[in-house]
C-alpha cells in the first residue's frame, strides 16, 4: 500500500506500510517530525516522504568520471591502475569493472554507451567497443 501525503499514521501502520520493523522510531529519534505528545503517535504521511526523500538525497554520492563506488569500501574510488574491462550485454546498458584501488575488491560501474569515448582518456579500456556502441 502507497504512503499518502494527506493522512496520518501510527508508528505501527507506517512501518506496514513501509515494509520496515523497527526503523520508524529510530527515525523519529533522528528527526522524522512526530506528534507525540500523546499516544498514539502521529506521523503525517508528507512528513514522512519529505524526511525519506531527504534521507535517501543525503546518502547519494555523485561519482568523479574516473571513479567507481565501492561496496566493499562503501565510498567512491579509483579502479587499481585505471585498468576496466568493457561489458556490453544486448539490450543493457554498458558494465565497466575492474578491481578497487585501495582494497582491491571488484568493482563495476554502469555508463551510457556514448560515455565510453570519455572513459578512454581516465582507463586503460580492454573488451569490445565495437559491441557497446
Amino acid at each position: 500500500m502507497p504512503m499518502r501525503s494527506a493522512q496520518t499514521y501510527t508508528v505501527p501502520e507506517l512501518a506496514r506500510t513501509l515494509g520496515v520493523t523497527g526503523a520508524v522510531r529510530g527515525w523519529i529519534r533522528q528527526g522524522l517530525p512526530a506528534l507525540n505528545t500523546q499516544r498514539p503517535t502521529l506521523i503525517m504521511g508528507s512528513e514522512a516522504k519529505e524526511f525519506l526523500t531527504e534521507r535517501r538525497q543525503a546518502k547519494k554520492r555523485p561519482l568523479h568520471p574516473d571513479e567507481v563506488y565501492c561496496l566493499s569500501c562503501k565510498a567512491p574510488r579509483k579502479f587499481f591502475e585505471n585498468m576496466v574491462q568493457l561489458e556490453q550485454l544486448p539490450g543493457k546498458p554498458v558494465r565497466i569493472t575492474g578491481f578497487c584501488a585501495i582494497c582491491e575488491g571488484s568493482a563495476s560501474r554502469v555508463v551510457g554507451a556514448a560515455q565510453i569515448g570519455e572513459l578512454e582518456r581516465f582507463f586503460e579500456v580492454s573488451g569490445n567497443k565495437d559491441e557497446a556502441a
